[in-house]
């Protein structure tokens, strides 16, 4: 399935536009990553770790993203954005969700 971030797809028209769909993935960061993240806070650079989750829960958020446009007969998603928050107490969870439109291209 051809998922982008532009509203159109060079080359292919757009015969049908199947509805928007929506993806998220919600991850809890552990004691043990936040405990590593702090320490290379103090010695600076970046952390490996982190950077990690946050591409997982891409990685979950657009799969789920491309199943539902699956479902409803979709070849193709576009104008696909990404959101990021992070919540719960102390804001301990991240939060990555992406959403676009499921469309037929001929």
């Amino acid at each position: 399935m051809l998922i982008t971030t532009t509203h159109s797809v060079e080359g292919h028209r757009i015969s049908r536009y199947c509805g928007v769909v929506c993806g998220e993935a919600i991850l809890g960061a552990n004691i043990f990553k936040d405990l590593f993240a702090g320490i290379r806070d103090l010695v600076g650079g970046r952390s490996g770790t982190y950077e990690r989750e946050l591409q997982r829960a891409r990685d979950i958020a657009l799969e789920e993203l491309q199943e539902r446009a699956t479902a409803l007969g979709a070849n193709a998603i576009v104008g696909v954005d990404f959101d990021y928050e992070v919540l719960g107490r102390e804001n301990g969870m991240l939060m990555v969700s992406a959403s676009g439109t499921a469309v037929v291209l001929e």
